[in-house]
């Protein structure tokens, strides 16, 4: 072949390269596409039933990860296993095993933090992680049990003897009526428990040398909890000293409620902080602004936690019920602030949000921003009556009803300008119902968004609230 064949070749080839990626990166968006529906559709945005789950929010997705997880420890603890002696070693091996991601903690820190995973999610890693290695670690004691009676003759039969009490204990202690109940003796006593049996497991095996199983992850374990806590302790002295200025600085005042005969009620369990820094921070959307005054020395941590980019969105629907609205409002000024510079994409806000009683001082619309407010009960005025609507203004409105959520969202859909966000601060009930209604209607330019920190049902705290105005 000449030169000119060559380059025919050559030149045919860069053509049909161009077409073959074409083709390829086409069918492979379309169908990333259709699979990214079909998983939030059927997976990632339904939950199981109430009755399964409590009241944490727990979705299919989470569900095949938790059995999967359970699959995969059972697999592991009885592949290739012939005896019993084979089998405690091997269930002693992956409870040691599971310690090792335990040991970042059960809150959030700056590793979850940076990994973008939620603080429910993370708490329910932790949770499942700590039952199946304590369920491990107490049948491979079982186990062991079984074939040769304990004897308290020797230093590793006492500290296997430690490790499964602690064990149990640590189990019988994380339930949630000890955790809502004693939290903070739960919280030092956790701690304390795990050192305990992670000790205990060290003296227990035979083998000391720092690089063999099970000393190995043991010492894995140990590391990486010291590298959580130098993380955690360098962040806090990043966030709060700086040479030449003090400390931040804070003052504390409670939270008070004005009764209609205008008597102010301290709410015991609620106080606001101001906080003076030391160095400025970069804020973001769901952390609110910080004044200038001062009256105690403070140490400042985190802030952890992952923001809603929604700047992203044409259409931005917010749904708050109840104190819910305390997590919105930060984006919408955000939001409102990025419109006014020319900053963000979108082009329309609107805000809905249920409240349990009536108000007299209500937020002021923007250009783009709607705000339809939906009052349960306790009106001001004595010739309210349910299923009426009060116009404020040309974006502002209150209606005097439940809010029919379908028909909210269905009606904002269909005049939608670009693609379209839902972002919810409610609670259970209508976060979930939500949920239901965006996943039959589910597209490509249409995403759904949850802040991390919800309210509980408005029952609940019509109830506290009225309990507090008898008392």
């Amino acid at each position: 072949m000449d030169i000119t064949q060559w380059y025919a070749i050559a030149l045919g080839g860069l053509v049909a390269a161009s077409i073959i990626s074409y083709l390829l990166l086409s069918i492979i968006r379309i169908v990333r596409t259709y699979t990214t529906i079909y998983f939030l559709k059927y997976l990632f945005y339904p939950q199981v039933h109430r009755y399964i789950r409590g009241s944490g929010k727990t979705t299919r997705f989470d569900v095949v990860l938790i059995v999967a997880f359970l699959v995969g420890n059972v697999l592991c603890t009885t592949i290739g296993v012939k005896d019993i002696p084979s089998f405690t070693r091997r269930t002693g091996l992956m409870s040691t095993i599971n310690l090792m991601p335990l040991s970042l903690g059960g809150h959030l820190n700056l590793i979850v933090s940076k990994c973008n995973i939620t603080f429910e999610d993370y708490g329910r890693i932790h949770r499942w992680l700590g039952w199946v290695a304590i369920a491990e670690g107490l049948v491979h004691a079982a186990a062991a049990a079984s074939i040769q009676k304990p004897s308290l003759h020797t230093s590793s039969q006492i500290a296997a003897l430690i490790a499964a009490i602690g064990m149990g204990t640590v189990l019988l202690s994380s339930t949630a009526t000890v955790r809502r109940h004693l939290y903070k003796i739960f919280l030092k006593s956790h701690l304390v428990l795990a050192a305990i049996v992670v000790a205990a497991i060290w003296l227990h095996n035979r083998s000391k040398k720092l690089f063999e199983s099970p000393i190995v992850y043991l010492l894995a374990s140990i590391c990486l909890w010291i590298l959580m806590v130098t993380l955690q302790f360098g962040q806090i002295l990043y966030r709060n000293l700086k040479y030449g200025k003090p400390l931040n600085r804070a003052t504390v005042q409670t939270i008070t409620f004005k009764r209609q005969n205008m008597k102010d009620i301290p709410i015991s369990d609620a106080i606001h902080v101001h906080v003076t820094l030391s160095q400025p921070w970069n804020f973001r959307a769901g952390h609110n602004d910080l004044t200038q005054h001062c009256e105690m020395k403070a140490i400042i941590e985190g802030p952890y936690g992952n923001e809603l980019n929604l700047e992203l969105y044409g259409t931005v629907l917010l749904f708050a019920t109840g104190i819910g609205i305390a997590g919105q409002l930060p984006y919408v000024k955000q939001l409102l602030e990025g419109y006014h510079n020319c900053e963000v994409k979108t082009q329309r806000i609107a805000l809905f949000w249920e409240m349990d009683s009536e108000c007299k001082n209500l937020p002021i619309s923007m250009r783009i921003l709607d705000i339809k407010l939906f009052i349960l009960g306790d009106y001001i005025s004595a010739q309210t009556r349910q299923g009426e609507i009060a116009s404020l203004g040309e974006r502002l409105s209150k209606t005097y009803e439940t809010m029919d959520i379908e028909n909210l969202i269905r009606f904002e859909i269909r005049g939608r300008k670009g693609h379209t966000v839902i972002s919810l601060c409610m609670d259970d009930e209508r976060s979930n119902k939500i949920r239901e209604i965006v996943r039959h209607m589910l597209d490509k330019t249409i995403h759904l968004k949850e802040l991390e920190f919800c309210p509980y049902s408005s029952q609940t705290y019509r109830g506290r609230l009225t309990a507090m105005l008898n008392h």
